[in-house]
């Protein structure tokens, strides 16, 4: 097991040293109004910040797992040459800083381009597909546990399967008892494995393929579900969504398809996330729809309607939607808007506790180039409320690096009124929502006037005469997004 020191000069030496090697979140119709008329858009955006080396080819979806200690952790791939690669571990500090980076297993023949990582009793286990050496025998699913991590991994599926050691997409969890449950895809392959024994292929006879496999688990039932994209022949494209045997990992009963994911799309990669909530029930999908690449983005529990969340800008598409539960049942969902000009910018959006109520969109910022050239990760395991969001980010001089960046959540503001004669002025009854329920102690400002919301969430600010035009209000505190609405003078 190797580490790397902190710094600057450390990273810049890893930057150096990696360069030129290959890797791959009463109201109901006046919320409404007020969120599509001033959305809480107008602070300041976080940015993106790299956390990973700089490669030409970086990995295509990051491992990613918080440990009992909070640390956020993110595995990457370095390929130091045609036939040797390496699988390291970079930890996030809260706050951001970053810890030494580890190296998990060194000197593979060939490794996985989606590695998953889990948190463990002492530590972190890692699942990947890879090829110890030459010899196609030695082909498979291997884990590596630690600290300290093994030399070499273990083998714990599919020897001299050449579609176990490299997927095109593989996503992990850990049922109440503690047992991993691994699942990956690949030309011909939907295969699911729970703990040691034989993997289950759940892929169709026939047709081709299955891509995006996520796992979510039902915190209060047990109940293990999966849900894919497949582009296969024979009508049974779309999005599917299935109920395991937690048991075995094969099927519990039929899949269903999600309504108007028929037909083709721009991509293959997050078109659909899955969560259910550590020991709460119920189970999300997140979901796109669109023939030409995702134009709405929709989140339904299962057994419910789902509900419309985003819709694309003419022209422009939605790309990768992720879900992340957070510690008091609230769920958070993410996505990247994708303009007409090939412009992308991030945005989250946070539930209340009971997922009914979708809070205010947020912003994230513009990514650093124009491309999320791989899938994304999210946690929202963090006591602060907040979200982390870490993807693999293509950059304008074609190399590619792993970055992360946090979101918190938006306030929604409603007035009582939305225009009010210029010469009267007017009393104004405001309140500070965050996804429906009340917030206390936010400052709503409104032309040049000030109120603190009570604990039901209001304010009051009466205005005297007043120019004609729209003014904007604003509501502000401390772990939140600002929240706007737009009020008129009239004449």
């Amino acid at each position: 097991m190797l580490h790397r020191a902190d710094g600057p000069s450390a990273r810049q030496r890893v930057d150096a040293g990696h360069r030129g090697m290959r890797m791959r979140k009463v109201l109901g119709g006046l919320l409404v109004a007020a969120a599509l008329v001033a959305p809480a858009a107008q602070a300041a955006a976080p940015t993106w910040s790299r956390i990973t080396p700089v490669n030409d080819d970086a990995i295509e979806a990051p491992g990613l797992a918080r440990g009992a200690d909070g640390v956020l952790h993110v595995t990457y791939r370095v390929e130091r040459s045609i036939h040797e690669a390496d699988l390291w571990e970079q930890a996030v500090r809260r706050g951001g800083g970053l810890a030494a980076e580890t190296e998990l297993v060194h000197g593979l023949y060939s490794l996985s381009l989606v590695p998953t990582l889990l948190p463990a009793d002492a530590g972190l286990e890692a699942r990947f597909g890879a090829l110890l050496d030459d010899q196609p025998e030695n082909s498979g699913t291997y884990a590596a546990s630690g600290p300290p991590f093994p030399v070499t991994p273990s083998l714990v599926n599919g020897l001299g399967d050449d579609f176990a050691y490299a997927p095109n997409s593989a996503d992990a969890l850990r049922l109440a008892d503690g047992t991993p449950v691994y699942a990956h895809t690949a030309t011909g392959t939907l295969a699911v494995q729970v703990g040691n024994l034989p993997r289950v292929n759940l892929h169709p006879a026939g047709g081709c393929c299955e891509y995006q496999a996520k796992l979510a688990l039902n915190g209060r039932n047990g109940e293990l579900w999966l849900a894919w994209y497949a582009n296969t022949n024979g009508g049974a494209d779309g999005i599917w969504l299935q109920r395991l045997d937690p048991t075995t990992g094969g099927a519990a009963a039929p899949a269903t398809r999600m309504p108007g994911t028929r037909g083709g799309f721009g991509q293959t990669d997050n078109l659909v996330a899955l969560t259910g909530r550590p020991g709460r029930l119920g189970i999300w999908i997140a979901y796109l729809t669109g023939q030409t690449g995702g134009r709405r983005l929709w989140l339904r529990r299962v057994g419910d309607v789902p509900r419309l969340v985003a819709t694309a800008p003419a022209g422009g598409e939605i790309l990768r939607p992720v879900l992340a539960p957070d510690p008091a049942g609230r769920l958070w969902i993410a996505y990247a808007l994708k303009t007409a000009t090939g412009s992308i910018g991030w945005y989250a959006r946070r539930t209340n506790p009971t997922v009914r109520t979708i809070g205010a969109r947020v912003p994230l910022g513009r990514v650093p180039s124009t491309s999320v050239a791989g899938a994304v990760r999210a946690d929202g395991q963090r006591d602060d409320g907040r979200l982390d969001l870490v993807a693999r980010i293509g950059r304008s001089d074609g190399t590619a690096a792993t970055f992360r960046i946090e979101a918190i959540a938006g306030l929604t503001l409603v007035s009582s009124r939305t225009a009010y004669r210029a010469r009267n002025g007017a009393r104004l009854v405001f309140r500070v929502l965050d996804a429906g329920v009340p917030v206390a102690g936010a400052k709503v400002s409104f032309r040049g006037e000030h109120a603190t919301t009570n604990a039901k969430g209001r304010a009051t600010i009466e205005v005297g005469p007043s120019r004609v035009g729209r003014a904007t209000a604003t509501a502000t505190k401390g772990g939140y997004h600002l929240g706007t609405v737009g009020i008129r003078a009239t004449r």
